[in-house]
């Protein structure tokens, strides 16, 4: 508890200085951007419009969005349900999400937000500011049954080096401001228990240990024995990463595999 504590009053007196230092700048010169590279805009209260992101050209035309994984939770501290999905979009190696916000005082009144299993079409995807992850939104979409070949499309897209995905990882959670469970693709040669855990191993023999750690409370890793062996080797996978402080120890929740003719969600 003292660790996470810390941690918290870390990331309060950052917002708290950061958010200064912006606003002060921004009294001083009204003329000059809003801050489109992290979200730091959302954190200290600013509600982006499309019109804003469309003006800041944070809007991409036509695009194919497959989830991930899907999951609700209740946020006590701020009174409201949120629903949240990952998703990939084909011909970009981001994971994008999706949050749905119900206060507990008007959840009745706001559609509770379920899995998707089609490909969305969307016409117009709005890309808040972020980093890893950023949240999307689209006002317009149709949807279709998914294909071999849009599977294809997403493995193809997934990072080939477990050095590669902690060094991006590592990067974004230093930031006290950042989201400290980013969510990648990542290419795996073989899934197998090692010493009475999963570990991943990529091409180059680099591993990654899996575990049920994070935010999100429901356990994915029994469910591996349950897949067939070949979806346990030369696949891709979306793993959430999380630090354990008191080991020093970084490892990954798995979410989905993706394999060239299908999706496995663990989490949905």
């Amino acid at each position: 508890m003292y660790t996470e504590a810390v941690e918290r009053l870390t990331t309060l007196h950052s917002l708290f200085r950061k958010s200064r230092e912006y606003l002060t700048g921004r009294l001083n010169n009204p003329e000059a951007p809003m801050d489109t590279e992290s979200t730091l805009e959302e954190r200290i209260g600013h509600a982006w419009q499309l019109a804003e992101l469309r003006e800041y050209g944070l809007v991409q035309q036509d695009v194919e969005l497959v989830q991930l994984a899907f999951h609700s939770y209740a946020d006590e501290a701020r009174g409201e349900f949120v629903d949240q999905g990952y998703w990939a979009g084909t011909g970009s190696d981001k994971v994008f999400a999706t949050r749905t916000y119900r206060p507990y005082r008007a959840a009745k009144y706001i559609k509770e937000e379920d899995s998707v299993f089609h490909v969305v079409q969307a016409k117009e995807l709005f890309i808040y500011p972020g980093e890893l992850n950023p949240r999307i939104r689209w006002e317009e979409a149709s949807y279709r049954e998914p294909k071999p070949q849009d599977c294809a499309a997403l493995k193809v897209q997934a990072l080939r080096s477990v050095p590669d995905a902690v060094k991006l990882a590592k990067n974004q959670m230093k930031n006290p401001l950042s989201d400290k469970h980013p969510v990648l693709l990542l290419a795996f040669r073989d899934i197998a228990v090692q010493e009475g855990r999963y570990v991943l191993t990529d091409h180059q023999g680099k591993q990654l240990p899996l575990e049920d750690s994070g935010p999100i409370h429901e356990a994915t890793t029994p469910l591996l024995p349950l897949l067939a062996r070949d979806y346990l080797e030369n696949q891709a996978m979306a793993v959430m990463f999380s630090h354990d402080k008191s080991r020093n120890r970084l490892s990954a929740k798995p979410l989905s595999v993706i394999t060239d003719r299908d999706i496995v969600r663990l989490l949905f």
